[in-house]
C-alpha cells in the first residue's frame, strides 16, 4: 500500500512541477506582452503629441499671419467652424456672408 501511495505522490509531484513550469512560461509570456504593449502605447502617444503640437503651431502661425495682414475677420472665420455639423443645426450661410463682408471692409 505504501508503494502505491509513493507512486501517487511521485506522479502528483511530477504533475505539479509541470503545471508550475507551464504557469511560469505563461506568466513570462504575458509580462513580455504587457511590456511590449506599454512600449508601443508610449510610442504612439508621443507620436500623437508631436503631430498635435505641429498642427497647433501651424494653426497659430496661420492666425498670426492673418493678424499681421490685417485680416482680423478671416482669422475669426478660421477659428469658428462654419460647416454645418448635422442636419438638425441651423445654417451658417448668414454668418459666412457676414464674415466675408467684414473681411472686405478695411480697418483704419
Amino acid at each position: 500500500m505504501e508503494a502505491i501511495n509513493r507512486q501517487i505522490a511521485n506522479r502528483t509531484a511530477a504533475l505539479d512541477k509541470e503545471t508550475k513550469e507551464k504557469e511560469t512560461k505563461i506568466l513570462a509570456a504575458a509580462q513580455a506582452y504587457l511590456k511590449e504593449m506599454a512600449t508601443k502605447r508610449d510610442k504612439d502617444v508621443s507620436n500623437s503629441k508631436e503631430i498635435h503640437k505641429k498642427e497647433q503651431q501651424a494653426g497659430v502661425q496661420k492666425v498670426d499671419q492673418l493678424k499681421k495682414s490685417g485680416a482680423v475677420w478671416t482669422s475669426v472665420g478660421m477659428l469658428v467652424d462654419l460647416q454645418k455639423p448635422n442636419p438638425h443645426s441651423k445654417g451658417t450661410e448668414r454668418m459666412r456672408t457676414l464674415f466675408n463682408t467684414l473681411n472686405e471692409v478695411k480697418v483704419a
